[in-house]
């Protein structure tokens, strides 16, 4: 990804370069100094002779092993001078004037040089005088990563080019070119991404489970964009978000929709301009052709100061007029901060994309895999990434999934608080007060008030009923297995599938009596003891859990059959 735009006048946007970004026609990486500087000609003049418009470098103390991969292996005190007299060579043999700026910074305790080529878009450049194999009829004109050589018509139709879209391009085709690398690079790291859909939370019945989107029309990104300027993406943890953002951005690109799309993660978003964060991970922004701007912002839930976040955005939104805005954040984190967008949700998984997926985790044992998913009756459960995500990595360990859900939803949820505590260690409000049992006991009890009220979801103010301290109660809003409902009137709260809640609702009845099981299952209205099939899938948790084997024979003598995945 080239640098279009940006001068190397703080060490930041060095090891912006550095980071971000990968070989092309604007951009060198040489693992140590030229062992002859002839090579250093042939580059310099490749790429101002470039029809790139934009700002060109050369940075030593770089080796690109792959299109996504680079080793920063530094140069000595001794190699950083000699890279240092590159700027008076190159204005002493190639014409006409090369604009350079030269940089040294430390990174990583490495030291790196780089050189920032200016100012060629109207001029032929070539040898001044001879230098061994070289001189003025030496042209040379980097495409992508390689240099060739050229005839003088060649380059006269390069120039011709270069000077007939000086005024357009110099604001544009930096972007596209950017855009272009980035878009390279993603494909390369992701691979196939998964064809994900999108529903808005307006058509999403409110008398089902959320995951299940009975009902739902689902819609495409584009659809969205092209009638609704601002939409907020929100998910889960693990639900995809990020990589499905970099889906909106590579289509938008390479579908020919006439769009350059912007991916901004605000992780590291520090109360800055909005404008000035952007640049720092893409490109400088032009002050025209908003309409034709998508920006992707990612990782809203990651921002401490959300109020500030969300008062610079809108003041963003409001100078680049015409363009589109995407917003993602966790369904937990998010409290209509833009009262003008559109809610949307990413569909859960089909048959097909769990399919690939498993299949680029698990090469050929996705066969095996798959096969345990049907036997075992966990294909409603792997619909949500977060759950597919464990149980591939459950099977990698050992070689089959368990019969019994309950094994890995124990190990979930006692992972989910383990995460969680270890983020907010820092906070010395949290350091050493909770514990992993402690926050356990608080969701086996909102999971016995859900299921006494035969409902999925605990409203706001009963969750503050239930856990009364505040501390507390953050901490367990933040579980990636908890996902904020905005489908009732107040903030709701639920597990992301109901077999997190049934499982340890089973779990504070494990140790209970017979009797009163019996009453609390039954349906009183019955002249004989009957089952409540509200309850089934708790009790076939309990089937598992329960040590004695009462309730099974009990079950048996009332003919009571279990849910599939009970085992």
């Amino acid at each position: 990804m080239n640098m279009g735009g940006i001068t190397l006048k703080s060490q930041e946007e060095v090891w912006d370069l550095i980071q971000n970004n990968y070989e092309s026609d604007s951009l060198v990486y040489k693992k140590m100094p030229y062992d002859d500087e002839e090579n250093l000609f042939i580059d310099v003049l490749a790429m101002v002779n470039s029809p790139y418009l934009g700002a060109k470098y050369i940075a030593v103390g770089i080796e690109e092993k792959s299109p996504v991969e680079k080793d920063i292996l530094g140069i000595s005190p001794d190699q950083e001078q000699i890279c240092s007299s590159y700027k008076q060579m190159i204005e002493q043999y190639i014409t006409p004037h090369v604009d350079i700026e030269y940089s040294k910074v430390q990174y990583n305790d490495k030291l790196i040089a780089v050189l920032k080529i200016l100012n060629n878009a109207n001029a032929l450049y070539t040898m001044r005088s001879a230098y061994k194999r070289l001189n003025s009829n030496s042209l040379f004109v980097r495409k992508g990563t390689v240099n060739i050589r050229v005839s003088f018509t060649e380059i006269q139709e390069l120039l011709q080019l270069k000077q007939e879209n000086v005024s357009s391009s110099q604001t544009v085709t930096p972007i596209f070119e950017k855009v272009q690398l980035k878009v390279n690079v993603w494909k390369e790291e992701i691979g196939e991404i998964l064809a994900r859909t999108l529903i808005r939370h307006s058509d999403i019945d409110e008398s089902v489970y959320l995951s299940t989107f009975i009902n739902s029309k689902q819609i495409s990104i584009m659809e969205t964009s092209e009638k609704e300027p601002i939409f907020v993406l929100l998910g889960d943890a693990g639900d995809g978000k990020s990589t499905f953002l970099k889906q909106i951005y590579i289509d938008t690109f390479e579908n020919g929709l006439k769009i350059i799309p912007f991916y901004v993660s605000l992780n590291t978003y520090a109360g800055e301009d909005i404008k000035v964060f952007v640049e720092k991970g893409n490109t400088y922004l032009p002050e025209i052709q908003a309409e034709n701007f998508l920006f992707l912002f990612d990782e809203f839930d990651q921002v401490t100061n959300k109020d500030q976040l969300s008062r610079k955005l809108l003041q963003f939104m409001a100078h680049y007029k015409g363009a589109k805005f995407c917003i993602a954040s966790r369904s937990n984190n998010y409290s209509h901060n833009f009262s003008n967008a559109t809610l949307l949700q990413l569909s859960p998984l089909r048959a097909r994309d769990i399919e690939k997926y498993a299949e680029k985790k698990l090469g050929n044992r996705s066969k095996l895999f798959l096969a345990n998913i049907v036997e075992r009756h966990y294909m409603d459960f792997v619909k949500n990434p977060f759950n597919l995500k464990h149980l591939i990595n459950y099977f990698i360990s050992n070689s089959q999934l368990p019969e019994s859900r309950s094994l890995i939803i124990e190990d979930v949820i006692r992972g989910s608080i383990t995460t969680e505590l270890s983020r907010c260690e820092a906070d010395l409000s949290y350091r050493g007060t909770y514990n992993i049992d402690g926050i356990y006991r608080h969701l086996q009890k909102l999971s016995l008030v859900m299921e006494l009220l035969q409902q999925n979801y605990i409203s706001s103010s009963l969750l503050q009923q239930i856990i009364p301290n505040k501390e507390e109660r953050y901490l367990i809003k933040q579980l990636s297995i908890i996902r904020k409902n905005f489908l009732k009137s107040e903030e709701n709260f639920q597990f992301i599938h109901n077999n997190y809640n049934e499982h340890l609702c089973a779990d504070v009845l494990k140790n209970i009596e017979l009797s009163k099981l019996v009453t609390l299952f039954s349906i009183d209205e019955l002249e004989e003891e009957n089952i409540n099939p509200s309850w089934a899938n708790v009790i076939a948790f309990l089937h598992n859990l329960r040590l004695s084997p009462d309730l099974n024979d009990y079950l048996l003598g009332k003919r009571q059959i279990l849910p599939t995945f009970a085992g």
